[in-house]
């Protein structure tokens, strides 16, 4: 019985530990969550097998009140300040495009456009995007609309 509730809190830990790394310490959701989650449901279903219904019953809601709560004093802890970027970005994007291309100037890709390409307008190469979808090299197209970093292309 002593062994049979050390072997349930062991793995309940266990796995109550991988889950916890896997949310805010390795990224993606891969090895250590799917071995947290066979943990925690070996440590239950050991319980339902060794200790019975109430026994199973029991477990569970301390294994799930037990991950709440450690997930709950992680996020209360510094830990998480010092894993969090704090740094704020103040830059932007300058407009790349020239102010001589404007809306109805017609543009030559240069590179198939599915939906981003290249084009070539009034001798210069831009990043274009086409909400058609694909276009073909050499096709005319017409400027609809100029973003800051691209051209709204549509075959002319």
């Amino acid at each position: 019985m002593i062994l049979d509730l050390f072997i349930i809190i062991i793995l309940s830990l266990l796995g109550i530990f991988l889950l916890i790394a896997e949310i805010f310490i390795i990224p993606g959701f891969g090895v250590a969550g799917i071995a947290g989650f066979i943990f925690m449901g070996g440590s239950v279903w050991y319980a339902y097998d060794q200790l019975g219904p109430t026994g199973g019953n029991i477990t569970f809601l301390i294994a799930g009140i037990g991950f709440l709560v450690m997930v709950y004093l992680f996020v209360k802890s510094k830990m998480v300040n010092r894993m969090a970027l704090k740094k704020e970005i103040k830059s932007n994007i300058e407009n790349t495009i020239d102010s001589s291309i404007v809306a109805g100037d017609e543009a030559m890709t240069i590179s198939i456009l599915n939906p981003m390409g290249s084009v070539l307008v009034k001798g210069m190469k831009i990043e274009a995007k086409s909400p058609e979808g694909f276009i073909d090299v050499n096709s005319r197209v017409i400027i609809e609309k100029v973003e800051k970093t691209k051209v709204i292309v549509r075959l002319a």
